[in-house]
């Protein structure tokens, strides 16, 4: 995504990123900054009893590091001065440099109700509606995530001379395209035909996220089948003999597994997140941060996410909400396989590059 670089808020974002980066300031440090009459972050501070330390009069500093210094002895004079979390002043920051993204316009652009873009992001869409509102307000990080996938999409969509002809032509598919790109899902499990069957109601609506469905499970805990709930269920003639053969037996399955009392009741999105976890690999979010090769603190900077949170999550002590749990696995899972397709692409580069010295080495011989 590309940041304003013209704006007045880049070079101390920038700044505050690279001491953030480096491990010189903590996510959830207390720093200070001061705003203009527009709300807008002209520069950041460390806490008072760091700030007290620095003497405008020594003449090691630059120039810009002594602006810096009596900047602060300013803002602290007239008492402007905010206290808050290095993490919250990047992400506030990083928001208005992206161009103060809002999902509501963002959606419009892509021409998507709540509901079709609660589908494609797996959100509950009473949640993303309330999101919008302003009436929840999720973590900043998760916030982060929303609105550069959407970003990204309309970028996409922006740059695509041929979108026009696949949205008319099939406008859910061409949304999946922009907006589910980074999934990989395995074709090959049992799962993957249930999960399909189950995503085609819920993005048709004839499901909603957050209606009850029953399922049941294998003996290794994968997801057998599903289906409606009871009262549906019960409806259904299970003597029509014009039933297709297929749905015969799933109705049998229905019965012997509520007969033997093993359905599980959920809601329609849980369950789809938990098909969409295991199709995708059962990730796991330390073996990713160390196929990526990166610490606890550097893939929480990465995520913009406070490392406290990650640590906690990465240990099972918390456990956020299926959807936020996604949105990072997504994230990670992509990069690793952008790794994967780097080094692939360097190790044929290098035989590349060996096959012509050795053509060239003929040609002369």
């Amino acid at each position: 995504m590309e940041l304003n670089r013209k704006s007045l808020e880049y070079r101390p974002y920038f700044r505050l990123l690279k001491e953030y980066e480096e491990g010189l300031v903590k996510d959830d440090e207390i720093i200070l900054f001061c705003r203009n009459y527009e709300g807008i972050i002209l520069n950041w501070f460390y806490n008072h009893a760091l700030m007290d330390h620095y003497d405008p009069t020594i003449v090691n500093y630059t120039d810009e590091e002594r602006g810096w210094i009596l900047q602060y002895l300013i803002v602290e004079d007239h008492d402007i001065l905010i206290d808050s979390l290095a993490l919250d002043v990047i992400l506030e920051m990083e928001y208005r440099l992206l161009g103060s993204p809002n999902i509501k316009e963002l959606r419009e652009e892509l021409g998507l109700s709540i509901t079709e873009l609660a589908i494609q992001l797996r959100i509950p869409a009473r949640t993303l509606e309330r999101i919008e509102k302003g009436l929840e307000i999720p973590p900043n990080y998760f916030q982060r995530f929303i609105y550069l996938r959407l970003l990204s999409a309309v970028e996409d969509k922006r740059s695509n001379a041929r979108m026009d002809k696949l949205e008319a032509d099939n406008p859910e598919s061409d949304f999946v395209q922009l907006l589910m790109k980074d999934i990989e899902l395995n074709t090959e499990s049992s799962e993957y035909p249930i999960y399909i069957r189950l995503l085609e109601q819920y993005i048709s609506g004839m499901l909603k996220d957050d209606d009850i469905i029953l399922f049941c499970r294998n003996g290794n805990g994968t997801i057998a089948n599903w289906f409606f709930n009871h009262e549906y269920m019960e409806k259904l003639d299970f003597d029509d003999s014009n039933i297709p053969y297929e749905d015969q037996n799933w109705m049998l399955l229905y019965s012997i597994e509520k007969e033997a009392d093993l359905l599980i009741e959920a809601e329609v999105l849980d369950v789809i997140l938990e098909l969409e976890y295991r199709l995708m690999g059962s990730p796991n979010i330390k073996d990713l941060r160390k196929k990526l090769d990166l610490t606890l603190d550097e893939l929480a900077i990465k995520l913009r996410m406070p490392k406290v949170n990650l640590y906690r999550i990465e240990k099972g002590i918390e456990i956020p909400p299926n959807y936020i749990m996604q949105s990072i696995y997504i994230k990670l899972v992509d990069e690793v396989r952008q790794n994967q397709l780097e080094e692939e692409n360097a190790k044929n580069d290098f035989f590349d590059k060996l096959l012509k010295e050795a053509t060239d080495d003929n040609k002369e011989d």
